[in-house]
């Protein structure tokens, strides 16, 4: 029996639930119950406000999904808002606090629910939330953090249950929380160097892009500075990002893979990308990228790329043809390596090279 072509689609998925329900419950069943049903009854209608969708309440946690990741958060800070003016008159022992987590990935559609990483990430944000707080993965930032005004604090890459990388999440700092913490978006840009808008219309790869799809790298795009010696990938090791060279330089450097070919050590300057087939390849990266000096540099991750398709399909596409032409380029620098082995006469060479994680 053959089985059905799965349907998927990028979303946003806002996961929430309520921190410490089981001693809430544990205390007072009824009136927590109460409560809770009162909750739920305002977070469906706020998330309906923000044109999102419930999808379905497992005891005291929602998941929805929402077409726009500007309105999945905007919704969030208006429950948490609201439900933190609720519960101003309850005693600390007694409050009903929802953690909210949102991502953006990937996810199956089935019998109007979803499934995936996508969905596992955000229930996995959630948990890193604090109660009445909210926690998004770096898609989300990526979109929001021009759009709101809001201030978000990076938490760092953090290990989670069942998740196979590391997620990158950011607490949304609200009211009382800005008040006392300065908005931080990780690495901070300097003064008077080159702004994304200058980059997209002199980069090679982004001359003669119509402003339509200048607008759309902008929203996909992130600029951050980094530091000397940062590495950005190591060779052997999946990366996730395009990076495009804004000021400064990096060091690109590569093995001899099976003891033939050559050594590569080349820099590259401001308009310059490295980091293009991870964009479509998450297995090994056949050079490292070293930050030689500090650099700035605009990033377009993996997870946004593929968001790069629902807003302008035309530039997504001259992405494609750009990897293409790299992989044909990989492809017959690999063929010349094996002639250089079969000419050598040492089969071994042979399958030293195929078994080697730096070819990919």
């Amino acid at each position: 029996m053959s089985v059905g072509h799965l349907h998927r689609r990028l979303s946003a998925i806002f996961y929430a639930d309520v921190a410490g329900y089981s001693r809430l419950t544990a205390e007072d069943e009824e009136g927590t119950h109460r409560r809770l049903n009162a909750s739920l009854d305002a977070i469906a209608a706020a998330i309906e406000t923000h044109s999102g969708k419930v999808l379905h309440f497992a005891g005291d946690a929602v998941l929805a999904e929402f077409d726009s990741v500007v309105n999945a958060l905007t919704c969030a800070v208006d429950i948490q808002r609201a439900l933190k003016a609720q519960n101003d008159s309850v005693p600390d022992d007694r409050k009903l606090q929802f953690r909210i987590g949102i991502n953006l990935g990937d996810v199956i559609v089935d019998r109007k629910e979803i499934y995936g990483d996508g969905v596992n990430v955000a229930t996995r944000l959630e948990d890193l939330a604090e109660p009445g707080g909210i926690c998004i993965s770096r898609p989300v930032y990526d979109q929001v953090k021009h759009q709101l005004e809001l201030g978000y604090e990076y938490l760092g890459e953090r290990k989670v249950k069942n998740i196979a990388e590391p997620v990158r999440a950011y607490r949304v700092l609200l009211e009382s929380d800005a008040a006392a913490a300065p908005k931080i978006e990780g690495p901070r840009p300097r003064r008077g160097v080159a702004t994304l808008p200058q980059l997209l219309q002199t980069a090679p790869m982004f001359v003669g892009s119509t402003q339509p799809e200048t607008d759309a790298l902008e929203k996909v795009m992130s600029v951050d500075d980094y530091a000397d010696g940062h590495l950005f990938i190591s060779e052997g090791e999946g990366g996730d990002a395009l990076y495009v060279i804004m000021e400064g330089e990096v060091l690109i450097s590569r093995k001899k893979l099976a003891g033939v070919g050559f050594e590569l050590h080349k820099k590259i300057g401001p308009g310059e990308m490295f980091g293009l087939i991870s964009l479509v390849d998450s297995g090994p990266c056949t050079a490292s990228c070293r930050a030689v000096g500090s650099v700035k540099a605009a990033s377009l991750q993996r997870s946004a790329f593929n968001l790069l398709f629902n807003i302008d399909a035309s530039i997504a596409y001259q992405f494609q043809y750009l990897i293409a032409r790299q992989l044909a380029h990989d492809v017959q620098m690999f063929n010349q390596l094996l002639r250089e082995i079969v000419l050598s006469g040492d089969e071994t060479k042979i399958y030293e090279l195929f078994r080697s994680d730096s070819v990919g």
